[in-house]
């Protein structure tokens, strides 16, 4: 487990920011999810600027396929 930083965060722009102190994957959907719940609770007091992006898509090939024959369809 990564020791919390206590360094000082100041956001680029506005008042507020979240920042994050593990590092992990995220999906498109979790970051919606995340959008509208917070677009929901400060409801029109303020405006959302979101600078997470999924860049990676992830492949996959299902069990039991034999080697070879391509890379694989995109999952989540």
């Amino acid at each position: 487990m990564h020791l919390l930083e206590n360094k000082i965060f100041y956001p680029q722009s506005g008042l507020f920011a979240i920042k994050s102190l593990e590092s992990g994957k995220l999906v498109f959907n979790q970051i919606e999810a995340c959008r509208k719940s917070i677009k929901r609770n400060i409801k029109r007091l303020g405006k959302i600027k979101m600078n997470t992006f999924t860049y990676f898509s992830k492949t996959a090939k299902g069990l039991g396929v034999r080697m070879g024959k391509g890379k694989g369809s995109h999952s989540q």
